[in-house]
């Protein structure tokens, strides 16, 4: 598996624990347990943690075989079929992690997550050439522009599109492009962590699963600075950086 999308599932997975070890000593009703707003925020928030999990398999297969999949035969069908599966795959990934932004009240604000979404290269190819390819409103311009993929140049990571007919072409590296987007998604992670292990341990910062989460996500921050955590069974846990890392 890319070490990318795995680290987003260790993210995830560990926001997984934290909400279950939330909701499952405690006899109080969930919403109270989670601090949240709303009753119906809890269904919200189970799909968001679904839907950011199974996103990481439909990316990692693209990062893995790109546009031409790992059939051995040449299939036009197959590029399209993908290219529009990745486009699809990283949205509602970022979609659901914006959700999660909202429901755990996420500073500085779900505005700013977005803004800092709506930058991916790869969310706004998406919104070209899968969402609106024939109304495209560009907001330099404020003009509405249409795109179309140029079949002949998709081909493994590369992407070459159109504007308005046959020209004005542009080509992406859509690998680099999910690269950044895993990025930021891992950024938003850590994000959700921390404020919501303050959220649901506040006035409770001794507490033993407490320091639990506040480790593991300290764990987690060593990994995405490119270092290893091993936890020997029954032992100490084995910490290796990076040579340059203060």
């Amino acid at each position: 598996m890319n070490t990318k999308v795995e680290l987003v599932e260790k993210y995830s997975g560990e926001f997984r624990n934290l909400i279950n070890a939330k909701i499952q000593p405690d006899k109080v009703v969930i919403r109270k347990a989670l601090r949240l707003s709303k009753d119906e925020d809890w269904a919200f928030l189970c799909v968001s943690m679904d839907i950011v999990e199974d996103a990481c398999t439909a990316i990692d297969s693209f990062l893995k075989f790109g546009l031409n999949g790992p059939t051995k035969y040449e299939d036009v069908g197959e590029k399209y079929l993908r290219l529009y599966g990745i486009l699809s795959a990283t949205y509602i990934q970022q979609e659901a992690l914006l959700k999660l932004y909202q429901i755990m009240n996420i500073p500085p604000s779900l505005k700013k997550g977005k803004e800092l979404i709506d930058k991916l290269p790869i969310r706004l190819l998406r919104h070209k050439l899968c969402s609106h390819s024939t109304n495209y409103h560009d907001k330099e311009s404020n003009s509405v522009q249409a795109y179309v993929p140029i079949r002949i140049d998709l081909d493994n990571f590369n992407c070459t599109y159109a504007q308005n007919g046959r020209g004005n072409h542009k080509s992406i590296d859509i690998k680099e492009a999910v690269d950044e987007h895993l990025d930021m998604m891992i950024e938003l992670l850590d994000r959700i962590m921390e404020k919501s292990i303050k959220t649901l341990f506040k006035g409770q910062e001794s507490n033993k699963r407490s320091i639990g989460f506040s480790e593991k996500l300290k764990d987690l921050r060593i990994l995405r600075k490119g270092g290893i955590v091993l936890q020997i069974p029954g032992g100490n846990k084995l910490i290796i950086t990076m040579a340059n890392e203060s």
